[in-house]
């Protein structure tokens, strides 16, 4: 009697840039299944990938064996006021998780101009929002929860620092993150006080503004194009969009209960409904984020500028600049320094692949390290000299996952497996 074998399924992201096949793709509803999924595979040794809401650009989700797609399993668990601490399940979407803690009276400490990440996809990756005094939301998590390699279930907290400090940033490779507690704040509101102003103003404030509130991002616009990309208000050429919000407090009941009041760039209200910026559905764009130390920021943006400016008259992409605290996340690419992030995007349209390779070799000087979510070039050498605690995340990962199921080609590439 002849077995017949179910076809193989695609997967794409949300870009388009990533499409492969694979064996299985399963949509867990409980963390129970999750756990009954990844250690079935394990027994089959089988490779896993783990899927959140499709939205980075790199490789990382591939795989060939069973792909997990994790938003059906989400929500709060718990949350403790006193310590501002909320434990939740690993597909919930930032967006989900900034209602749920502002319901418990906590929020967010700070978060990424998307919000339709999952929680673990997010920490996965090093997503961050903006201000030198912030960390990325992976610095934020304090325990979680992962079916490893070897089919156990494993709880992971501050009293295993190694172990925690290469989970908090593991794109995946150390297993399955089913729920995380991460530490939050208590609820706070924003005030919006965005503007357009010259590059000059901006380049004479470079070092001081961003420290001047609570979140200080900025977008340049190489041309007057460049707003309709991201949904900004119109840019002059050569001028920036600059983003600064003031944090206020929730003092009343009528303060727990405000809607967002105003408009865009004015706007007061819950801290995780004024933050984010719209998210399209699609992405008409292919971005690349590399985060350079925060003494170089200045110098690599202005490399980049003229790149764009003599080398690349017809990419109009705005260049989002964004600042992060330092932290101890072994392959963070916040790792032990303060960064300034730039990241430019390629239009789909056009030849992308070429125009992010020249922004990659003009920020090479500055060492950087790229966003584990965004495209990237950067190749093995490339990682061992910018990630100084690299071995010992590999180390975790060896021990974790010793038959490798959660690697994939990209994976062994750039860290040589």
């Amino acid at each position: 009697m002849t077995t017949r074998q179910q076809p193989r399924q695609t997967w794409a992201n949300w870009a388009d840039n990533q499409r492969f096949s694979v064996d299985e793709i399963a949509r867990p509803a409980s963390e129970d299944e999750v756990i009954e999924l990844a250690q079935a595979a394990v027994r089959d040794r089988r490779p896993v990938g783990i899927a959140g809401s499709a939205h980075s650009f790199s490789p990382i989700v591939q795989t060939s064996g069973l792909l997990l797609e994790m938003k059906g399993v989400n929500g709060i668990l718990s949350t403790d006021a006193g310590t501002s601490r909320a434990e939740m399940l690993a597909g919930t979407t930032l967006k989900q998780l900034g209602l749920e803690l502002w319901d418990a009276g906590l929020s967010i400490k700070n978060m990424g101009d998307v919000d339709a990440q999952t929680i673990a996809g997010a920490v996965s990756t090093g997503t961050h929002g903006s201000g030198p005094q912030w960390g990325s939301l992976s610095s934020t998590i304090a325990s979680l929860r992962l079916v490893t390699g070897t089919g156990e279930v494993m709880d992971i907290d501050q009293s295993q620092p190694d172990l925690l400090h290469a989970a908090q940033v593991s794109i995946g490779l150390l297993g399955v993150i089913t729920r995380v507690t991460m530490e939050a704040m208590p609820a706070y509101r924003l005030r919006e006080a965005n503007r357009i102003a010259p590059l000059e103003e901006v380049l004479d404030t470079w070092d001081d503004a961003p420290r001047a509130y609570r979140h200080y991002s900025l977008f340049w616009a190489p041309a007057e194009e460049s707003a309709s990309l991201y949904g900004l208000p119109p840019i002059p050429t050569d001028h920036c969009y600059v983003k600064m919000l003031e944090e206020l407090p929730v003092e009343s009941e009528a303060d727990r209960r405000a809607v967002t009041e105003g408009m865009v760039g004015g706007r007061t209200g819950p801290a995780h409904l004024i933050y984010p910026d719209t998210a399209d559905e699609v992405a008409t764009w292919i971005e690349l984020e590399y985060h350079v130390d925060i003494a170089s920021g200045r110098d690599a943006f202005l490399a980049l500028r003229s790149l764009m400016q003599h080398g690349f008259p017809e990419a109009i992409s705005p260049v989002q600049v964004r600042w992060t605290k330092g932290e101890p996340a072994f392959i963070s690419p916040h790792y032990e320094h303060d960064t300034c992030s730039l990241s430019v995007s390629g239009l789909k349209k056009h030849d992308w692949d070429r125009f992010l390779r020249a922004v990659d070799e003009t920020l090479r000087s500055f060492k950087p390290r790229p966003h584990w979510g965004k495209m990237g070039y950067m190749d093995a050498p490339g990682f061992r000299l910018t990630y100084p605690a690299l071995d010992r995340f590999l180390a975790v990962r060896a021990e974790l996952d010793p038959h490798g199921l959660f690697l994939n080609d990209y994976f062994r590439a750039v860290f040589s497996l």
